[in-house]
């Protein structure tokens, strides 16, 4: 959870967050191409590494976790086209990580680890 320690950094984390949201979103209609998949999956796994590692960094153990069940999705896909259904999930974590940057509500966390729970069995089947 945030603390008064890491207050500052968390400012500093929801800037560079929203940049890498931003940046995923404008890769998800890439990942519906046989030709741009691969790339997009590739730019957008940089950034889920990326916050995962920084919401470690400041106690955003939720965050990290739902960015590393995304990361093992999209590495799984291992660069093939996606549909709307793969893409769903990663879309709905798009939506949801801005609300685990601030002491997020049980019910939001309960949400982040159904969706987390959810790419972990997506990224498992062949």
């Amino acid at each position: 959870m945030v603390n008064a320690e890491n207050h500052g950094l968390l400012d500093l984390f929801e800037q560079e967050c929203q940049g890498h949201l931003d940046a995923m979103r404008a890769c998800l209609p890439a990942l519906y191409s046989a030709t741009g998949a691969a790339p997009a999956a590739a730019a957008i796994a940089d950034s889920l590494h990326t916050l995962a590692g920084a919401a470690r960094s400041i106690d955003l153990t939720d965050l990290e976790y739902l960015c590393r069940a995304l990361e093992r999705l999209v590495q799984a896909r291992n660069g093939a086209a996606w549909d709307a259904d793969s893409i769903a999930p990663l879309d709905a974590a798009l939506t949801l990580a801005p609300q685990l940057l601030a002491a997020p509500s049980g019910r939001v966390r309960n949400q982040a680890m159904a969706l987390a729970a959810r790419c972990d069995a997506a990224g498992a089947q062949p």
